[in-house]
């Protein structure tokens, strides 16, 4: 029977993406008797080119990146570009994808106004927005 189980990256993406802790666990651990000593690995690479810890910087799951590098994550693997999904941004490390973000919530925190009255305003929060999300093409530059 434990021929016929796997615990694909896809499973261990969702849990990570839906910062299912108590689960994520189980399937890193292995321990469960259902799982007839399998575990899901830490550092395997789902269809998107993400690694589970992109996943949990993306999502800022300090709980889940904490899990994930106890069980042998490594911090240091990069997004991989396929060819079937170029939205991804390759070579990237999960600090980047955390930064990456930080920046997107402080530019949000600090420049989402309730009334944008002034033309002049509103253009500046254009520009701004688009300078925010030319960001990860500068970071192509930066490897």
């Amino acid at each position: 029977m434990s021929s016929d189980l796997t615990i694909t990256a896809q499973t261990l993406t969702f849990m990570v993406s839906f910062n299912a802790l108590r689960c994520a666990k189980v399937v890193l651990e292995g321990m469960a008797p259902e799982l007839y000593g399998m575990h899901a690995n830490p550092n395997c690479i789902n269809k998107f080119g993400h690694f589970a810890l992109h996943e949990a910087a993306e999502r800022f799951s300090v709980d889940m990146i904490k899990l994930l590098l106890r069980h042998g994550a490594s911090p240091n693997v990069r997004t991989v570009r396929n060819d079937v999904i170029f939205d991804v941004i390759e070579n990237l490390l999960p600090l980047h994808v955390t930064f990456e973000n930080t920046c997107l919530h402080k530019y949000l925190e600090d420049n989402l106004e309730d009334n944008l009255s002034h033309n002049q305003s509103h253009l500046d929060y254009i520009y701004k927005l688009i300078h925010l999300l030319c960001l990860p093409e500068s970071l192509l530059g930066h490897n």
